[in-house]
């Protein structure tokens, strides 16, 4: 008999540990360090603020998202079924995935951009590398980590690594709190996934003993860390653009240079010599610019800046 009660105690133990994070319950809340050319450096607070129902769906509304142009709405709306996450997609009236749980290594689904700004309608292709489990607040989560792909026209497919947590979502950068659909998705404003506070598993930090609510401009550490940080000087630039990297770097890098509207203008590989390097840009229009900087297959920073 007291096998018996010891297995049944071992078996709820198991339960409990491994139970499944609910999506988006309400009230749940998300932290995200970010930078804006006009807002400057904050913490956006991203909050499940109740249910409504669209087109037959259970879905679950969040706060804070961005509005840009007439139909890239950020992902106000989502719903789960199945181990997978839903989105309402205002371009195309209809639901979209986000997340799908249940893939492993090896296989992908595909989500969509919005074309307003990124000109002609496209979608990025999520591939899973690995799955893991990742212990959070005494729950163990299922992980996968991907690689996202941007099958866009310029050539190769632009990738870059990132985490999915079940439940949670995307560490760190999440789709509905985005101020950018292109260019979110490479970083460019959000800093850090830095907490995930549920209501019934309490605050998820991601950054240790920084507070979820105060800014920090380090990424968060994990599989995604963009290191070494890349600067760019002058920013707006005339003639020379200098790319550092903190820690130094050596070896072959890639350098895309993309203008405002997703064309490309720089397509690079230079090796590394010294603590910087350098590009002329005398004969680039006038405009806003992305700069990727890639070695190994491997993001190591996307910036922006401004040609004079």
């Amino acid at each position: 008999m007291k096998k018996i009660a010891l297995l049944c105690f071992a078996v709820l133990g198991f339960i409990s540990t491994n139970a499944q994070l609910e999506w988006a319950p309400v009230g749940a809340k998300y932290y995200y360090a970010f930078c804006d050319e006009s807002l400057g450096c904050d913490v956006e607070i991203a909050e499940v603020t109740g249910d409504t129902i669209i087109a037959g769906k259970n879905c679950k509304r969040f706060s804070n998202t961005f509005v840009l142009g007439a139909y890239c709405y950020g992902m106000e709306f989502t719903y789960e079924e199945d181990g997978r996450v839903y989105f309402y997609n205002y371009e195309a009236q209809d639901f979209s995935m986000l997340y799908d749980f249940n893939k492993g290594p090896g296989e992908s689904w595909v989500m969509p951009i919005c074309s307003t700004l990124c000109g002609e309608p496209d979608s990025i292709v999520v591939l899973v590398d690995s799955i893991s489990i990742t212990e959070i607040n005494g729950v163990q989560v299922r992980t996968q980590h991907v690689s996202w792909e941007y099958p866009w026209d310029w050539g190769t497919p632009f990738r870059t690594g990132s985490i999915i947590y079940e439940g949670i979502g995307n560490f760190h950068i999440m789709y509905f709190a985005s101020r950018h659909p292109c260019g979110a998705l490479i970083n460019s404003f959000v800093v850090s996934f830095n907490c995930y506070e549920s209501p019934t598993h309490g605050i998820f930090n991601f950054r240790g003993e920084v507070p979820c609510n105060q800014f920090s401009p380090t990424p968060t550490e994990g599989p995604t860390l963009l290191t070494p940080q890349l600067k760019l000087s002058p920013n707006p630039v005339s003639d020379e653009l200098e790319l550092r990297f903190t820690p130094q770097l050596s070896g072959r890098v890639q350098v895309r240079v993309f203008d405002a509207r997703g064309r490309v203008v720089v397509d690079v590989q230079k090796e590394l010599a010294g603590a910087s390097l350098p590009m002329q840009a005398t004969d680039w229009p006038a405009g806003l610019y992305i700069l990727h900087c890639m070695k190994n297959g491997k993001v190591l920073g996307a910036k922006k800046f401004v040609k004079q």
